[in-house]
């Protein structure tokens, strides 16, 4: 009985050497490639919207009765249209009023808009409110938010 020559051996162990190398090559310039167009993807909205916000104009606030009545007046700015805008109230340890942003073409905040928003709290927990903030998202993923804290520039009585 005769065995393949050890030189027939070593000949066969290259070629399927080779060829698990090569199918190796392939599969990771394919997977390379498909990695680097996502980030590249996601990178080019991150960029988008790292230059979009919103800004909170104005807090205004007044008591009156059984009214508790807070006026925020809210703008965005950058290159992007922001969606799901929320404006939440909180102080006096009670919980948060929100009120989501819609207009007659669906609820895009275009850049540049500005959105006022009245809210009535009741009890009278959240007058004059100690935090304010507004919070959006930029292309359908991406958190942009703000804050007014009692005592800065946008909070005003009425």
């Amino acid at each position: 009985m005769k065995g393949i020559s050890p030189f027939v051996a070593a000949i066969l162990l290259i070629a399927l050497t080779v060829a698990v190398g090569g199918l190796l090559a392939v599969w990771f310039s394919t997977l390379t490639s498909s990695q680097t167009q996502t980030v590249s993807a996601t990178s080019e909205q991150l960029a988008k919207c790292a230059s979009s916000s919103l800004t909170i104009n104005e807090v205004r606030y007044s008591s009156t009765g059984a009214s508790r009545l807070v006026n925020v007046t809210t703008s965005s700015s950058g290159s992007q249209y922001l969606k799901n805008i929320t404006i939440s109230i909180s102080g006096g340890g009670a919980t948060s009023n929100s009120i989501k942003y819609y207009n007659a073409s669906g609820d895009d905040l275009a850049p540049g808009g500005v959105f006022a928003a009245s809210i009535n709290t009741t009890g009278g927990a959240l007058v004059p409110p100690e935090i304010v903030s507004a919070s959006g998202i930029c292309q359908g993923q991406y958190a942009v938010s703000v804050s007014c804290k009692a005592g800065e520039a946008c909070m005003k009585p009425s």
